[in-house]
């Protein structure tokens, strides 16, 4: 196999591969030596990391691993940045990783840990959205509640949890989906979108853009969507976003304004319904 990027000739005794953008090295596999490994995009060397069971791509020279169904942090020169005691562990991004932390008859535990292996912040958690921090905000579910908010880069709460689902940031705006009637938190939602029950009661249901504070930017009746990906990247929420109105039953792209940009009743269009 051939990785045109980089120009690197991986061989066929290899039975499993990985890559993402911006790594810099690929997992492999030797099935012959039983043996986990990384293959380094810049030089196509190998370093077989044999007594551990599993390891993963090199981000900022910091590396995920597995030994005795644990995960820590490893460096390139084979210091443990972070004891493998995790649950699970994200690559570093932005010189932070976060991790999971199983506690015996208590809540998980989201840590978040910065280069140095030292604890950034420990707070209860059910589960997190994107993999990483998008803009200094990361969505995510507490263990006490059923909706998503936001945590800031040091676990506070940025904003509540009061959406069903939670999009990531991108140039400020995010997309978020305000709950039917029988599942809203009508006070909670009118305050950390800073409008009126009149107004919220509208929305109910759909999807609306919102601030790096929670306030609404705009509102759209959709009631369903997708983040219009970009490919082979870690950008999840470029500026445009794919979804299907729930009035109408055809399919929109929209721009972060809100506006209509495709439909697929008629093409490009330059309006948009009413909000």
């Amino acid at each position: 196999m051939l990785d045109e990027r980089k120009g690197v000739r991986v061989n066929d005794l290899y039975s499993a591969v990985m890559t993402l953008e911006e790594s810099e090295s690929v997992e492999v596999y030797s099935a012959s030596t039983e043996a986990n490994g990384l293959l380094d995009l810049r030089t196509g060397e190998i370093e077989w990391f044999r007594s551990y069971d599993d390891i993963r791509q090199s981000f900022d020279g910091l590396m995920p691993f597995k030994k005795d169904k644990q995960w820590g942090v490893v460096d390139k020169d084979g210091k443990v940045i972070v004891e493998p005691a995790y649950r699970w562990i994200e690559p570093y991004l932005n010189g932070k990783c976060l991790a999971s932390l199983r506690v015996e008859g208590h809540s998980d535990r989201l840590v978040c840990f910065d280069r140095e292996g030292e604890k950034v912040f420990d707070i209860e958690f059910k589960t997190i959205g994107q993999p990483g921090f998008s803009e200094e905000r990361l969505s995510f579910m507490s263990s006490k509640r059923s909706h998503w908010g936001y945590i800031d880069e040091s676990g506070d709460v940025v904003i509540p949890e009061v959406f069903i689902v939670c999009r990531p940031f991108f140039e400020g705006v995010a997309a978020a989906r305000i709950p039917d009637e029988e599942d809203a938190s009508i006070e909670a939602l009118c305050d950390a979108l800073e409008i009126g029950e009149t107004e919220l009661r509208k929305r109910l249901g759909c999807w609306v853009f919102i601030d790096r504070e929670g306030r609404l930017i705009r509102g759209m009746p959709y009631t369903s969507a997708e983040p219009w990906r970009s490919i082979g990247g870690h950008v999840y929420c470029p500026k445009r976003a794919f979804w299907e109105s729930g009035q109408t039953g055809w399919d929109v792209i929209v721009d972060q304004r809100g506006d209509i940009i495709w439909s697929s009743r008629g093409g490009r269009v330059d309006s948009s319904p009413e909000r």
